[in-house]
């Protein structure tokens, strides 16, 4: 059945008793006439007014038509996609026959495939009130529910399906399903795992399981399926490529390039597992290969949106922007609303200095899964550069990592040009630095908000609302200064380290999702350090000595790990050279 939106509360017959004192019926128009009175009790006019014409046409004598036929003639229409004279010829039968569920049903099933899904849903269960234990039934209930997305009613039906069949697996995957497109995460996983304590699932079950787990960004979960589904001796290779999926959602890449490789010598065909194959091959930094297999699954699904992008990607880290551009389009054009295509669009045009259109495009980060948990609400409404600014409050708040915050937080002084009071909400490490910013009149904690709050706006939407251009980027520096007393500190300190002093910066956060692309093994920087009267300075924060300090000679760690990210720039004049592999120290370092 088509996936479909909307729909109001449609008639429940299955839920719903006879009327009291009600005689079971000894003909077809008197059983139309009971349904006509549960229409009325249940409130729906419309719908008795049609059994009482179907009763109507049953008591007429004389009727001479064949029900069979008839059915098997509405069957033909529906199969020749006639929907109107399949309807038509079917509710001539019902007239004749009106106990038989299975004529109801499909019914229902013409109903669907003209997308009138409330109706198709009534007259499903109209069918499972006639025949409760008829799965095939039951199943369409369940659809219908789904397809006009009324999780809750999807969700009775199929626990009240569970109630007559405890067992029946097709049942508890699917109520799996509905738990997680209602978010219900603990239940699901609950649910979960008492699947697994059965261990009687067969692989096709495992799989659909672990695609819902995915699909619900529960990744771990997923791949605990997928693994189950993957054991089994006649796993699939679709499993093998869902599972590739999975794993490079939690960049694991390298499993992800075996469980692909599995998929690909399974089925050969398989177009989705060349394609994931290919996705780890890119992540991997093997590019040109990742070209190559991402072609072939081009190749065998030409009309499949997901390779076109993931080629541009390719493409595009691979120094081919402009080649990336065109496949990002391609699939574009096949689906325009796909968030993380227009989102490495958008970064592609930005890279080639193609400001009005990248800005605008980068706004489908929010439609992108790693950025959809990063958008907040606020009780003000979103300022989109129309609304005049002056004597107003805005609040800007931080949204991606502490780098971006420090290269885009020079945009608020904009914002207080135009007689704003700019409010920042800034994660708790960086607000004694943020707040130097000019433009900044106030931090706050990412989850607070000023009692007075005129408007919000995301930091990185900033540059789409004020048309940023290369140009117009504000050049005032340094635009963020650390506290005198750190400076005077660090200064002295830097003074006795000996020699030319070289900084650096070698590793981001290891959990951001292109960090294999960010950080720099430790002992690239051994040939540097071996140069007579170079002391190499470490800048890094956090993680980064996990790199080992012992390949490099005359290394001074600096600052402690301990020191706060506001003190990461004591005096970085005193510094002749310094390298880094992030935005950050970048971003505040005096050199503009």
């Amino acid at each position: 059945m088509n996936q479909a939106t909307g729909g109001a509360d449609e008639l429940n017959l299955t839920e719903l008793p006879m009327p009291a004192g009600t005689p079971d019926p000894s003909s077809e128009a008197e059983l139309l006439t009971q349904f006509a009175e549960l229409a009325l009790a249940a409130g729906r006019a419309d719908l008795a007014g049609e059994y009482l014409r179907r009763a109507a046409c049953a008591a007429q004598p004389g009727n001479s038509e064949n029900p069979e036929q008839l059915h098997a003639t509405a069957i033909q229409f529906l199969n020749q996609q006639r929907f109107a004279e399949a309807e038509q010829t079917i509710l001539r039968a019902i007239r004749l026959r009106p106990r038989e569920s299975v004529w109801h049903d499909h019914l229902g099933v013409i109903l669907a495939r003209q997308n009138r899904l409330p109706e198709a849903e009534a007259t499903f269960r109209l069918a499972a009130r006639l025949d409760p234990a008829n799965t095939g039934v039951v199943r369409n209930v369940i659809q219908a529910c789904l397809d006009q997305r009324k999780y809750p009613e999807a969700e009775a039906a199929v626990r009240a399906a569970l109630d007559r069949e405890p067992r029946n697996d097709e049942f508890r995957v699917q109520l799996v399903t509905i738990l997680l497109e209602q978010r219900k995460s603990d239940d699901a996983r609950a649910l979960l795992d008492n699947l697994f304590a059965a261990k009687r699932f067969q692989p096709a079950f495992w799989d659909k399981l672990g695609v819902s787990f995915g699909s619900a960004g529960l990744f771990p979960e997923a791949e605990r399926c997928l693994r189950e589904a993957t054991r089994h001796p006649a796993a699939s290779a679709t499993s093998y490529g869902n599972l590739a999926a999975a794993l490079g959602k939690m960049n694991r890449w390298s499993e992800a390039e075996v469980a692909a490789r599995q998929a690909t010598r399974l089925d050969p065909k398989l177009a989705m597992g060349w394609g994931n194959l290919g996705n780890a091959l890119r992540d991997l930094g093997r590019l040109d290969e990742a070209e190559r297999v991402i072609r072939e699954a081009i190749r065998l699904d030409p009309k499949a949106p997901d390779p076109l992008g993931n080629l541009g990607l390719a493409l595009a880290m691979n120094g081919r922007v402009r080649e990336g551009l065109e496949w990002y389009d391609r699939s574009l054009a096949l689906r325009p609303d796909a968030g993380e295509v227009r989102f490495n669009r958008a970064i592609a045009l930005l890279s080639l200095g193609e400001y009005e259109k990248g800005w605008a495009e980068y706004e489908w980060r929010w439609r992108t899964d790693q950025m959809k948990t990063h958008q907040r609400k606020y009780p003000a409404p979103h300022w989109d550069g129309k609304q005049p600014l002056a004597k107003k409050t805005i609040l800007v708040h931080s949204e991606q990592g502490i780098g971006d915050t420090f290269q885009f937080i020079r945009l608020t002084s904009e914002l207080a040009a135009q007689g704003a009071f700019v409010v920042f909400a800034s994660p708790p490490e960086i607000a004694d630095l943020v707040k130097t910013c000019p433009g900044v009149g106030q931090v706050c904690a990412l989850n607070e908000a000023p009692a007075r709050l005129d408007f919000h706006a995301a930091l990185m939407s900033l540059p789409y609302i004020l048309k940023l251009r290369a140009e117009s980027i504000p050049n005032r520096a340094p635009y963020l200064t650390p506290p005198q007393e750190a400076v005077a500190r660090w200064r002295n300190r830097l003074a006795g380290i000996p020699g030319r002093k070289v900084g650096i910066v070698w590793q981001g956060n290891p959990k951001h999702i292109g960090d294999r692309w960010r950080s720099i093994p430790l002992t690239r920087f051994a040939p540097l350090a071996s140069i007579p009267g170079v002391t190499i300075v470490s800048l890094q924060k956090g993680s980064g000595p996990s790199n080992s300090l012992r390949p490099v000679s005359r290394f001074s760690t600096w600052p402690p790990r301990s020191a706060r990210t506001s003190a990461t720039r004591p005096d970085w004049s005193r510094i002749s050279t310094w390298f880094w592999q992030s935005t950050r120290p970048s971003f505040i370092s005096p050199a503009r």
